[in-house]
C-alpha cells in the first residue's frame, strides 16, 4: 500500500491541483439565489471587489498556536516508507513518475526489488 501511495501520490495530487485551479478560476454565474457571481478565488482572495469585507473572521493567538503545535508534530512524523523509497530512486537509477504509465512501472520495479531480496 505505501509503495502504490509512493508511486501515485504526486500524480493524483497534479490532477487534484489542475481541478482546484480549473473550478476556482471559473465564472460562478448570477441567479436568483442568495450566491454571488464571480470567480471563487477572486471571490475569497479579494473580496472587497464584491462588497463582502464582512466575511473575515479573527483568529487568536491561542489558535494559532494549536495548529503551530500540530504541524510541527505532523513534520516532525517521519515517514519511513518515504525515505526508503527514495533512497531506491536514488540508489538504482530510477526517477520519478510523470505520468499513470510511469508510476504504474516504478510500482511494478519497487515489486520486484522486493521479491529479489525476500
Amino acid at each position: 500500500m505505501e509503495a502504490l501511495w509512493f508511486c501515485f501520490a504526486g500524480i493524483i495530487q497534479e490532477d487534484l491541483d489542475f481541478v482546484r485551479d480549473y473550478w476556482n478560476t471559473d465564472t460562478i454565474r448570477a441567479s436568483s439565489h442568495d450566491t454571488i457571481s464571480g470567480k471563487p478565488d477572486e471571490l475569497y482572495l479579494l473580496p472587497e471587489r464584491k462588497g463582502r469585507e464582512d466575511r473575515l473572521h479573527h483568529v487568536s493567538a491561542q489558535q494559532i498556536e494549536i495548529v503551530a503545535e500540530n504541524l510541527l508534530q505532523f513534520e516532525e512524523d517521519t515517514n519511513w516508507y518515504q525515505l526508503y523509497f527514495e533512497y531506491i530512486l536514488a540508489n538504482m537509477n530510477l526517477e520519478t513518475p510523470s505520468n499513470w504509465a510511469d508510476a504504474l512501472n516504478l510500482y511494478r520495479e519497487l515489486l520486484l526489488i522486493y521479491e529479489e531480496n525476500n
